[in-house]
């Protein structure tokens, strides 16, 4: 469900930015990246080719609060997930947030994200998106560099963890625990387990009653 949640809010970025018949896009700007979160965020930025395809967006994953176990087994979490959204403009820092005709800034980006995903399920078993924050996400030397502005906006939903199901109808009863132990002289552990021809020790353990 995690990685649904992040393709499903590319998605709608996607979605929101495409024409519509042939005319303008409901955000009236297309997104060049859309992406997952980037593994190493200075690095990436550094890249000349990536740091040039604003406007730009990526999801990450902030994780679980407050499990609460559900009647079916199944655990319900609060689930938290960050969009970052990327503006680059070359006149200087203020046009990289305040944006410019037909160049959306960053702040424009950001309340557009909000105005798209609030109260939404994306078509997910989860509940609706709350958003309860946005926040500016530090200028690095790379990111002055490239003229880029960042915003980070906090998606909170809630979502199910289903249970593992194990059928244990062909498990024989644990009646007999069995132990071969290696005994190394102060210390000089051995890398290898001992069979039963090799061990310095060996346990049986008979367990009375039914363990079924």
């Amino acid at each position: 469900m995690i990685a649904q949640f992040e393709l499903a809010v590319l998605a709608k970025l996607a979605w929101a930015g495409a024409p519509i018949g042939g005319g303008e896009s409901l955000l009236g700007y297309k997104y060049q990246t859309l992406e997952s979160y980037p593994d190493d965020w200075g690095a990436y930025f550094e890249d000349e080719k990536v740091a040039a395809r604003p406007p730009a967006a990526w999801v990450t994953f902030d994780g679980f609060t407050g499990g609460e176990e559900q009647a079916s087994g199944a655990i319900r979490y609060s689930a938290r997930f960050w969009l970052v959204v990327a503006a680059k403009n070359l006149r200087n820092e203020t046009a990289t947030r305040h944006g410019g005709s037909g160049e959306p800034g960053s702040y424009q980006l950001a309340t557009d994200a909000v105005a798209l995903l609030a109260g939404q399920t994306l078509g997910l078993d989860i509940d609706r998106i709350a958003i309860p924050q946005i926040r500016e996400v530090s200028r690095t030397d790379a990111l002055r560099k490239r003229k880029l502005s960042l915003y980070a906006v906090q998606l909170v939903t809630a979502m199910t963890v289903d249970p593992l199901s194990v059928d244990d109808g062909d498990l024989a009863p644990f009646e007999t625990f069995h132990a071969n132990w290696d005994i190394p002289a102060f210390g000089g552990v051995g890398p290898d387990l001992p069979d039963d021809a090799a061990a310095d020790a060996t346990d049986n353990l008979s367990l009375e009653g039914d363990q079924s």
